[in-house]
């Protein structure tokens, strides 16, 4: 980090975030504490109440974000997991405490026009908003109008992996899937079949607790051949 905030024409620089989930969230704030001033242009209008369970380098979200608070996490002895709306709302509370970053749900950001050396790039959105800027972000999905812009011919292509996830109750899982860890923690290790993958751990509640015992599980398969 440098204690001097990096300036364009004489003002802080300016940045759109196109996307407020965890990634556009998180950007934000790092940019943020160099002294760049971030907009953060959300689609949805509303947070989210559910979501799937996800695995948190919480060390690393720390460092990114500079948040001292702890995340709602559920600490395990190879990994710590959360459930995604609730990763996502706690981001979005610091985010719109954080000076110099402004969070603006209900903005679906619909063309970039790339700057140069003259002019600052322009983000628009399909409610109307124009903002000029000089860095922009896509944080915006699979289907991102920021990579559209930045690389035209790119064309999104199924990767051959079907993900199938579950949530169970803790107590129904089978003795023998949860038996590859000691008895004394919560979090399995991950199991291993032939062309699938998967891992369960205990999600936190709405409370961003584990007192109804619930067990995220997740099962990837692959597609046998590559090529289709």
């Amino acid at each position: 980090m440098t204690d001097t905030p990096p300036q364009a024409a004489g003002r802080p620089i300016r940045c759109v975030v196109a996307g407020g989930s965890l990634v556009g969230l998180s950007t934000a704030m790092a940019l943020s504490r160099r002294g760049v001033e971030v907009t953060v242009a959300e689609r949805s209008p509303a947070q989210a109440v559910g979501g799937g369970g996800l695995g948190v380098d919480v060390a690393l979200l720390r460092e990114a974000t500079g948040i001292d608070a702890d995340p709602p996490v559920l600490h395990g002895i190879d990994r710590d997991g959360t459930a995604w709306h609730l990763l996502q709302g706690w981001l979005e509370e610091h985010a719109a405490r954080q000076p110099g970053v402004s969070v603006l749900r209900g903005r679906e950001v619909v063309t970039v026009t790339p700057g140069d050396e003259d002019r600052n790039a322009t983000v628009r959105t399909a409610q109307g908003d124009s903002f000029a800027a000089d860095l922009v972000v896509g944080a915006d999905g699979a289907r991102s109008t920021v990579r559209a812009t930045v690389d035209p011919a790119h064309e999104a292509r199924y990767a051959g992996v079907l993900l199938w996830r579950t949530l169970v109750d803790e107590r129904a899982m089978p003795r023998n899937v949860t038996s590859s860890s000691p008895p004394a923690s919560p979090w399995p290790a991950w199991q291993h079949r032939p062309a699938c993958r998967g891992a369960h751990c205990r999600q936190p509640d709405q409370a961003g607790t584990a007192s109804r015992g619930c067990t995220l599980t997740l099962a990837t398969m692959t597609q046998a051949s590559r090529g289709t």
